[in-house]
């Protein structure tokens, strides 16, 4: 795990499962709670239901394939 969640900001998420999506936005939610001076964590947050959304439709398709 990553010790400072503003490092892994710049991930790409479509590379990212679900719950490896799921799990850092809980460690980045758990950070803004700290700190709440991390505006890129803020900024982050707000996009993360859409990025799961397009995270679970990947994972469908795969499944699909497979």
């Amino acid at each position: 795990m990553v010790s400072d969640p503003c490092d892994m900001l710049y991930e790409d998420p479509k590379e990212m499962t679900v719950k490896a999506w799921s799990d850092y936005v809980a460690m980045l939610a758990s950070d803004l709670t700290h700190n709440p001076q991390c505006q890129r964590l803020a900024i982050l947050l707000k996009g993360s239901r859409e990025i799961l959304a397009d995270l679970k439709q990947r994972e469908q398709k795969r499944a699909k394939a497979a």
